[in-house]
């Protein structure tokens, strides 16, 4: 063991020392510890500004000619103004006296038919947008006014006032804080898998291939045996992904709180501790069973790009989770979500976007994890099998009938 240990530290020592590990490592928290400088400083304008991008310009000013007569005799609002013809109203157009004219078309009544002219719309459309609401609004008025009963004309402007309750008669739950992270943190701990898992699980990669490359690892192994070296490398990468992971995760438990404190309608922040558990289980089973995947690969392979090549060919699967998500949202507990997350390599990303999605299946869900240890063991017990006959294997990939001797010892 003491050998193991030392390949350990030899390889955390090496892949944290990495320009690319450090610069990854620290990009997150710099990035959020910006973002939430900036909510902090200019959450006001920032909340001004999208207020005021969200709503519609009351500035406006507005011709109109009715040539339906539906308008014939009422009093327009204040940004209106009616125009004896179009070329008296596009002469105001040019002045700026206007910012757009309607035309109300004769066949109105069986048509619908507006025209608006203006001499610029915005950059997103958005005066189309405010002259449709405004034209709506005066048009519909008066629609009701002469054709509709006084009493159904408020019904049909505003048909339906909702009020939702649970089956007790309460209000349902508001949204927040507490709703964002209890979905949200599988998601992100789906991500973090996926991002430390295969880094690290790709440091590990590169190195067994690269020594092979080399044969330096025939130096090695004479210090150390096939077994300890594995563990080694294994339990080195995984100390690196948990350095990553919480350079990433402290920082973010100290900054995104001050961060949501910045929006007053999210509520007071809770957080369901069960789901840490999980996420923690499903990423140290998930690192592990990665791991023996990818030393097998180095082991068999004869180069490192040829590694890569391979190796890709287990990330994929892996990421089917994530490109049927939709799915699993819909519906977590259903026979598609559930057999994505009792498959070993599926399982991982599977279980926590069924826990993100609200799955209540807490069975099926300690059945996956169940699943995940039981093969975590007799992946590493296969990988140390072929590392042993791989690593000294030059020049020509290890075959079938190799890794079938190699497993069978």
């Amino acid at each position: 063991m003491r050998n193991a240990a030392v390949v350990a530290s030899w390889e955390l020592r090496r892949t944290i020392g990495r320009k690319g590990f450090l610069i990854s490592t620290a990009a997150l928290p710099v990035l959020l510890a910006i973002t939430v400088l900036v909510f902090v400083i200019f959450g006001d304008r920032i909340g001004g500004a999208v207020a005021e991008a969200s709503t519609s310009d009351s500035d406006n000013r507005y011709g109109l000619i009715d040539y339906a007569g539906v308008l014939a005799g009422r009093n327009l609002p204040p940004d209106f103004s009616r125009f004896a013809d179009e070329a008296t109203m596009r002469a105001a157009l040019s002045r700026g006296d206007v910012d757009g004219y309607f035309v109300v078309d004769a066949g109105y009544m069986a048509s619908g038919d507006v025209r608006f002219v203006a001499d610029e719309f915005g950059t997103f459309g958005e005066r189309e947008g405010d002259a449709r609401r405004a034209i709506r609004s005066v048009l519909l008025e008066a629609l009701l006014e002469a054709h509709v009963a006084p009493e159904i004309a408020p019904r049909i402007q505003q048909p339906v006032t909702l009020r939702a309750e649970s089956e007790d008669g309460s209000p349902p739950p508001g949204f927040g804080a507490g709703m964002i992270f209890d979905s949200v943190v599988p998601y992100v701990a789906a991500i973090l898998f996926m991002v430390v898992v295969f880094t690290s699980a790709g440091y590990l990669l590169e190195g067994v291939s690269e020594e092979k490359e080399t044969r330096v690892i025939e130096l090695v192994l004479s210090s150390v045996t096939p077994d300890q070296l594995l563990l080694g490398k294994v339990a080195g990468q995984a100390l690196a992904g948990l350095t990553q992971l919480l350079a990433w995760v402290l920082p973010a438990l100290a900054l995104v709180p001050v961060l949501l404190a910045q929006f007053d309608d999210l509520g007071d922040l809770t957080f369901n501790l069960a789901v840490l558990p999980l996420a923690l289980a499903y990423l140290l089973l998930g690192y592990l069973l990665f791991a023996a995947f990818y030393a097998t690969v180095g082991s068999l392979t004869t180069s490192f790009k040829e590694s890569q090549q391979l190796a890709a060919y287990l990330i994929l699967p892996s990421i089917v989770p994530f490109m049927l998500s939709a799915f699993i949202q819909g519906d977590p507990d259903g026979m598609l979500a559930v057999a994505l997350s009792w498959i070993p390599i599926t399982a991982p990303i599977a279980g926590l976007m069924r826990v993100a999605a609200g799955s209540q299946d807490t069975l099926s869900l300690a059945i996956s994890v169940g699943i995940l240890a039981a093969c975590v063991p007799l992946a590493l017990w296969i990988s140390t099998r072929v590392f042993r006959i791989g690593l000294l294997v030059y020049g020509r990939r290890l075959r079938l009938g190799d890794i079938v001797r190699a497993v069978r010892g």
